[in-house]
């Protein structure tokens, strides 16, 4: 891990050409919103933008075409916490707990 301190601006600049590209083809937008007056983070800036690009993925997959994805990084207490939003279908309540299970997908999900 390489860990060091970076604006969560540039992670989110970091990954949007990347999924810019991605949405292009579902005609998706995707804002990027980070929280003003937001400090550093002390982070493996590639392993962060990672993960993100992972569920921003995901996101644009399983949402609606002409859709939207909301990436954001807010403060909370002494912790930043970044979301990835999407307006699709949503997952049914029965696999909520299932869904961090390795390999594992929703029955007959398209």
């Amino acid at each position: 891990m390489n860990f060091q301190k970076v604006n969560s601006s540039d992670i989110f600049e970091y990954i949007r050409e990347t999924s810019d590209n991605q949405s292009k083809s579902k005609n998706i937008k995707i804002d990027f919103e980070v929280e003003p007056d937001m400090p550093p983070v002390f982070v493996d800036s590639e392993k962060t933008a990672w993960a993100l690009i992972n569920l921003i993925n995901n996101a644009i997959h399983y949402s609606y075409k002409e859709g939207g994805i909301i990436v954001s990084a807010t403060k909370a207490n002494e912790n930043i916490i970044y979301k990835v939003q999407d307006f699709g279908k949503g997952i049914d309540p029965q696999y909520l707990e299932l869904i961090f299970q390795k390999f594992f997908r929703i029955p007959n999900s398209t």
